[in-house]
């Protein structure tokens, strides 16, 4: 009976301490807004002609979905996050493995930001190349 236990341990040991690889639930935020500075208008909800979702997974990798109609489009990068200098605001920082017609940049190149503008909004921003402003909120769905 001993060994009958021994081999029960062990073998309660050998699966209960798998290794931690960082990977867990993506972050995931839908866009629920556009604004325009230029025009002044906002659309919203069922008035977005696109949907987009972002996912930023725990070990780094982003992903860019775009729903148009029955056409889906998707970006995939890396992110940091890292403390905007002049107004302190949490920023993720998105470099694309390649160009893709989703990118938002008003500077060329494979790189977007995203800033957390509140615990429930996050905001990529077009305003330097007068542009809109897409507005993020949490959303419970998983990337795949």
């Amino acid at each position: 009976m001993t060994r009958s236990m021994l081999i029960c341990l062990f073998g309660l040991l050998f699966f209960s301490c798998g290794s931690d690889d960082g990977n867990g639930p993506a972050e995931v935020w839908r866009l629920t807004a556009i604004y325009s500075h230029q025009t002044n208008t906002l659309e919203q909800g069922p008035d977005l002609s696109f949907q987009e979702v972002l996912y930023f997974s725990p070990n780094g990798t982003f992903i860019k979905r775009r729903f148009v109609g029955a056409e889906r489009f998707e970006a995939r990068g890396r992110y940091t996050k890292e403390v905007r200098d002049g107004d302190g605001l949490q920023v993720y920082r998105v470099e694309y493995e390649q160009d893709s017609p989703i990118v938002f940049n008003c500077f060329g190149g494979f790189s977007e930001s995203f800033a957390v503008k509140s615990p429930g909004l996050v905001q990529s921003d077009g305003i330097p190349c007068d542009g809109p402003e897409y507005r993020y909120e949490p959303d419970g769905i998983n990337p795949e």
